[in-house]
């Protein structure tokens, strides 16, 4: 499988999935369905250094759980307002059920909405590729993102635009 096309050098560190293990995946609703896609933002280790330790893994791990349910839930739209609150973004969502269960850690709230941002970057990222990456996407169940078409240029900028980077 070819690697998908980055957002950031930090990415590029991080090795694609390999489909051939996604065949025993369970439904996308479960959280066993969910891990090819949290097992992509995991893999964060060098984007947040060496001195993080397992607690920022932990809560990594819980906020990429968080935003691979929402992605899959809504499309993949993680950008789009949300009904009854169009001030909030799918990020913010992520980061606000985030935060509610996680209540205690050390980080907050602005850390955690900066990895579910992170997460969200990963998650698009990975699904921006799905013209090579169809059969993973449908492997685990995911619907293909519907931007998944458009020229790769516009879909960066588009990506980079719904950032604020």
């Amino acid at each position: 499988m070819d690697a998908p096309e980055v957002l950031s050098p930090a990415f590029a560190r991080i090795p694609p999935r390999n489909t051939d293990q996604m065949t025993e995946l369970q439904p996308p609703d479960t959280l066993t369905g969910l891990s090819a896609i949290v097992e992509m933002s995991i893999r964060a280790d060098n984007e947040f250094g060496r001195d993080c330790g397992d607690d920022l893994t932990r809560i990594a791990n819980a906020v990429a759980a968080h935003g691979a349910r929402y992605a899959l839930a809504h499309g993949w739209n993680l950008f789009c307002d949300n009904p009854g609150n169009s001030r909030k973004t799918g990020i913010d969502r992520i980061a606000d059920r985030s935060v509610a269960d996680l209540r205690g850690c050390s980080l907050g709230a602005a850390s955690l909405r900066s990895l579910a941002a992170f997460g969200a970057r990963r998650l698009i990222d990975w699904a921006a590729s799905a013209r090579k990456n169809q059969l993973a996407l449908v492997k685990i169940g995911a619907p293909l993102p519907y931007w998944a078409d458009d020229d790769n240029v516009q879909l960066k900028q588009r990506i980079l635009e719904n950032l604020g980077t």
